[in-house]
């Protein structure tokens, strides 16, 4: 492995905070030079400071700062649905809206029979969707603020 490559894989670990990446390059970049001006080996190095993953894991704990946390699948999934919802509840409302006009434009009688139904089915829609909307803001919010799982 080479310092560079050792260094990519520091820079892409997903623990890694991104606002503290460039500060521990630097100090990765001048722990290899300091290395190679002592006569040390690039492949001793690397073997001293272990696997890139761990390197930054040992980092990030002895200095104190928090993983990076990333955001949960499900958090996606209800986003997803909430819209979803709000977007058929929408069409719903609209069809439902417009019906009346298009089957009164008919000309002559027709066999068309127009029943209501007991249950609204976009208003239900609308506020299930209204309801994913808010919990995933407000579980992207707890995640943001490093309270969320």
């Amino acid at each position: 492995m080479t310092k560079q490559d050792y260094m990519d894989q520091v820079a892409g670990a997903r623990s890694l905070p991104k606002r503290y990446r460039q500060e521990i390059l630097r100090d990765l970049e001048e722990l290899f030079d300091c290395a190679q001006e002592q006569g040390e080996d690039l492949q001793a190095v690397i073997r001293r400071l272990g696997p890139p993953n761990e390197f930054v894991e040992n980092l990030l704990q002895e200095r104190g700062i928090p993983r990076r946390r990333g955001v949960p699948v499900g958090l996606f999934g209800c986003g997803i649905l909430a819209v979803l919802c709000l977007l058929s509840g929408g069409v719903l409302w609209w069809r439902e809206r417009t019906a009346p006009l298009i089957i009164g434009g008919a000309q002559g009688t027709t066999d068309i029979l127009v029943e209501g139904d007991p249950l609204v089915w976009w208003l239900l829609l609308l506020v299930v969707g209204a309801i994913l909307a808010l919990g995933t803001g407000l579980w992207y919010g707890l995640i943001r603020r490093g309270r969320g799982a």
